[in-house]
């Protein structure tokens, strides 16, 4: 039989290799186990994020149709005031138009002018 005396030594240093070798697998095993957990816990994240961004879209879609409405509405609010003061200022101008048919009626002593005037003037409004 061969006699090695060195051969116990490499027993040890095989054992303490091995050794080694699976701390080392353990210690990446961790390792990569703590690296899951946080790419879940950003996946999770993520997630949420995308659900609050979806969410916060349809919000300014909805506010930009309100605010689009509220725009149209003024518009229109805004058109009807230039149409109802444009339709003042001609009664305005219709009341002094009758004012000065009266007086001119009265004055020339013609009283039975001015239904006929007052026809005239509801005419044209």
């Amino acid at each position: 039989m061969l006699h090695l005396p060195y051969l116990p030594h490499l027993a040890y240093l095989f054992a303490f290799l091995l050794v080694s070798a699976l701390a080392a697998l353990l210690l990446q095993h961790r390792r990569l186990r703590r690296q899951e957990v946080r790419i879940k816990v950003l996946v999770h994240q993520s997630k949420q994020l995308v659900q609050a961004l979806q969410h916060s879209q349809a919000e300014v879609r909805s506010l930009e149709r309100q605010r689009r409405d509220l725009s149209e509405r003024l518009t229109d609010d805004a058109n009807k005031r230039r149409r109802t003061e444009a339709r003042l200022r001609q009664l305005i101008v219709l009341d002094d138009e009758l004012a000065q048919a009266q007086a001119s009626a009265n004055q020339s002593g013609f009283s039975d002018t001015v239904p006929m005037a007052l026809e005239e003037l509801t005419r044209r409004a």
